[in-house]
């Protein structure tokens, strides 16, 4: 194909034809993935070259955001705790319709219960659980489940597995007018969960029809409606794709959204295996970041932040983070919440959680009030969903570091006593006695008090 044939295909001047194909300027994804197809590429060297684009995209905008000057900081807000700075943004935008809008895969786990986890292992298996999930579905329905109000965004397909995923969020409350049908063949997204008797677990993902969001919510005209959802959020909550077409959608929705509202992030394994760099412009503007210590580990490990010491504590890891932001222009104030892979089942649960605040630096670091009690796992998977919606409740309540913490460790054990990431989640104000289970030698919040003696909606 002649640059001549490609400009008429394209529908742009050859010059600026001329400059994408020569490296001059970056194309816009979009008309990248454009010119591409013109020079029929298959599907598989499609989806190198959009990877490519976002590598270069990603570094270039790096760089481009070390040059800006970082926001100003009022002498006042300096000396506020980044808790007080949460609980002023979430005041600024009360009036808002949604607390939580959540953009998550959708996933229906088939939940294999078995003796261990190990290689070179063979045992016989019972046929699988079906369970509702998909991590940032899983914390958006714990919280509906206490009265919170939230919507989701992602897709599904028009099957069996599809139409299990709406009725759950549906029954909940969750706001479900942007979870799209996908009409064109493809099935719903699903993973194979193999959990042991530790509580360990082992999941595959079978992305389904996850990877054709974002060219859905395009095909199907809904991209205003999808930036008009996300603006009235006072919470944007962002967990992992596959694709790279997903994520870049979510740092455009990043970089609409104002300095009022609250940007959480659930990187988990996928996005962690990327590195900090390529995730950038998530992470500078990131406010609440729940992640797996080893995630954490090869978030920093995989990118300019480097290989730290192998000795190095939680809080350590938190500071080089807190660093890498810093290096970047990034002064948001963000609480890292760093689940940690302990036995419970042991005895040590002071070791669970580890929540980490700052802005530039690693300013306080804390945990729940957990002692050194004795807890039982059944099933590990959604724990870290359920967690989240434990933080970010307390934070909608404009509750302290330490109830924060307590109400992230009383739901993680909530979803961890049954088989699934929802099933045992509370309901309303079921959520005290839960805290009473877990948590007996220490006072819950006033709310939550006052929240049980209201009746509970189911």
């Amino acid at each position: 194909m002649t640059l001549a044939d490609l400009t008429r295909r394209i529908g742009l001047p050859r010059a600026t034809i001329h400059n994408y194909i020569t490296g001059n300027t970056l194309a816009p994804a979009d008309v990248l993935d454009q010119i591409v197809v013109a020079l029929s590429a298959p599907p598989e060297e499609q989806r190198e070259w959009s990877e490519a684009w976002f590598r270069v995209s990603a570094y270039r905008q790096a760089e481009r955001r070390q040059r800006l000057t970082r926001r100003e900081v009022s002498p006042g807000q300096a000396n506020k705790s980044v808790t007080d700075l949460f609980h002023e943004r979430l005041k600024r935008t009360a009036s808002r319709t949604m607390d939580i809008c959540a953009i998550s895969a959708q996933n229906l786990d088939l939940v294999h219960q078995i003796e261990l986890i190990a290689p070179d292992h063979e045992e016989r298996i019972a046929e699988a659980l079906e369970r509702p999930g998909g991590s940032g579905s899983n914390t958006t329905l714990a919280l509906a489940r206490l009265n919170i109000r939230t919507a989701i965004v992602g897709a599904i397909a028009d099957d069996r597995y599809g139409r299990l995923l709406l009725a759950d969020l549906t029954a909940a409350g969750v706001d479900t007018s942007l979870l799209i049908t996908v009409v064109d063949p493809g099935s719903t997204g699903h993973t194979l969960v193999f959990t042991d008797g530790d509580g360990r677990r082992l999941i595959y993902v079978l992305a389904g029809v996850n990877e054709l969001m974002s060219r859905e919510f395009s095909k199907q005209n809904m991209s205003a409606n999808l930036i008009r959802l996300v603006h009235q959020a006072r919470i944007l909550h962002l967990s992992s794709f596959t694709g790279a077409a997903e994520r870049e959608l979510q740092e455009k929705l990043v970089g609409s959204i104002d300095s009022d509202t609250i940007l959480s992030f659930n990187p988990g394994a996928l996005y962690a295996r990327l590195g900090a760099d390529r995730l950038s412009q998530i992470l500078t503007r990131t406010n609440v970041l729940f992640i797996y210590e080893q995630q954490l580990d090869e978030l920093l490990s995989k990118s300019s932040a480097g290989v730290g010491d192998r000795a190095a504590t939680v809080s350590d890891k938190m500071a080089r983070l807190y660093d890498w932001r810093n290096r970047r222009g990034s002064n948001e104030p963000m609480a890292v919440a760093v689940k940690r892979p302990v036995d419970l089942v042991r005895g040590r649960a002071q070791d669970y959680l580890a929540i980490g605040y700052g802005r530039t630096s690693l300013e306080h670091f804390a945990g729940p009030d957990t002692g050194t009690r004795r807890y039982y796992i059944l099933d590990s998977t959604g724990a870290g969903d359920a967690l989240a919606a434990g933080f970010l409740l307390g934070l909608l309540k404009y509750s302290t570091p330490h109830e924060c913490a307590n109400l992230a460790f009383v739901m993680a054990l909530s979803a961890s006593s049954g088989l699934g990431a929802r099933v045992a989640l509370p309901h309303g104000n079921e959520l005290a006695e839960r805290w009473r289970l877990h948590l007996p030698d220490v006072t819950a919040p006033a709310w939550l008090i006052n929240d049980e003696e209201r009746p509970c909606v189911l």
